[in-house]
């Protein structure tokens, strides 16, 4: 079965009730990897199961390919994946829909301006080296991980930090635009007390 018990908390989730289909038909999973492959994502599906012998629940987790039409999804994001007919030799299942989206920002898709990605750059190397300095680095794979996490979280600080930017530039806009129509205004009623 196909429980949802990492959203259960009606704060994770939005206060959706989400239903299943049983018997593998239906699961609740997140997007780990997107873009490798077109109309293709890698979606882990957890789930837990009663084991009598322990007396108590074991998690588990299993890797699905999933078919994604529009190519919309992207990692983090929160999925429910249906079954259908095969697509392919390991695909078996179509993503049905987004139940809880992952960040989208324009700078994925459009060039990082030279500024962005100074900022980027820095970040990612301050957390990277903080996270090496913390942590016991058993192998490359650990290494892979804590390089991925830093990039990550270094793309995000910097994402944080131009939105920031634009509402501040957005909001300067707005009060210039306010004072101009406030300009033309006195000067009309000017004009008028004048004629």
């Amino acid at each position: 079965m196909s429980s949802v018990w990492n959203l259960l908390n009606p704060i994770r989730n939005g206060g959706t009730n989400l239903k299943l289909l049983s018997g593998g038909r239906e699961f609740f999973g997140t997007v780990i990897k997107h873009g490798k492959m077109d109309k293709t994502v890698t979606v882990k599906v957890n789930y837990q199961y009663y084991v009598q012998k322990y007396n108590g629940y074991v998690s588990r987790s299993s890797k699905f390919l999933c078919h994604d039409e529009e190519n919309f999804t992207i990692s983090g994001d929160k999925v429910v994946i249906k079954s259908c007919q095969p697509l392919s030799t390991r695909k078996h299942y179509f993503v049905r829909n987004i139940v809880k989206p992952f960040a989208r920002d324009d700078f994925y898709k459009q060039e990082k301006n030279a500024m962005f990605e100074e900022e980027y750059q820095k970040l990612y190397k301050q957390f990277l080296q903080k996270q090496i300095d913390n942590t016991w680095i058993k192998n490359k794979k650990q290494e892979a991980k804590i390089k991925a996490s830093s990039k990550a979280r270094a793309m995000q600080t910097a994402i944080q930090k131009f939105r920031k930017i634009e509402a501040q530039q957005n909001a300067e806009k707005k009060q210039k635009l306010v004072e101009q129509k406030q300009k033309e205004t006195e000067e009309e009623v000017k004009q008028e007390q004048n004629i």
